[in-house]
């Protein structure tokens, strides 16, 4: 076996392991989706996931890295006034060693059509959110400026952080995502 068959192999097996990866991922936000159905939750976006890829030769697109549903009570028709979000991110800041699960939720002043929470959720604040995380057990609670990074209509909102690799069942989804993510949520009533 030469030098380019060896290559060869490595990314084909690279290619199967990200499968497997997004495999898992996947069967971690159907419980997350089941879970908030269940509570009285629905997804703002009925299939959306990310905006991060693309279809240019721009190869930092081409690969998904980052994963994100956004979650409003069921009463809402079209419009609400606060929400819960999940983010993953595969490759997180460097002050994190692995992949995290960020979970936020915003309030708005007035209700937010569902099509302008998803348009200007910017995932890439979560890169500030997730500095002032590092090291800190439990949520923490952000003014309106804070906000302006994430969701720039809310004017509160609270987030915490799971590492990926801790999560491995729907008890622990349940446990470390969904409930504690919900009761913040609820403290905007």
């Amino acid at each position: 076996m030469n030098n380019n068959e060896s290559f060869g192999e490595s990314v084909k097996d690279a290619v199967k392991f990200m499968q497997k990866i997004y495999r898992d991922i996947d069967a971690m936000m159907i419980t997350v989706e089941d879970l908030m159905v269940r509570k009285k939750f629905k997804p703002t976006e009925a299939n959306r996931i990310s905006g991060d890829l693309g279809n240019s030769f721009d190869c930092d697109k081409w690969l998904l890295k980052s994963f994100y549903r956004i979650y409003c009570p069921e009463t809402n028709a079209n419009s609400a006034l606060k929400v819960g979000a999940i983010h993953i991110l595969l490759a997180p800041p460097e002050f994190y060693n692995e992949p995290v699960c960020l979970c936020m939720t915003a309030k708005f002043k007035t209700p937010v059509e569902f099509p302008n929470i998803w348009n200007g959720w910017r995932p890439g604040g979560s890169e500030k959110i997730l500095e002032k995380l590092v090291d800190k057990d439990g949520s923490i609670d952000f003014n309106t400026g804070e906000m302006n990074d994430i969701f720039p209509l809310a004017v509160t909102g609270s987030a915490f952080v799971v590492p990926l690799c801790s999560i491995d069942s729907e008890d622990s989804v349940k446990a470390k995502i969904v409930n504690p993510l919900l009761s913040l949520v609820e403290k905007y009533n």
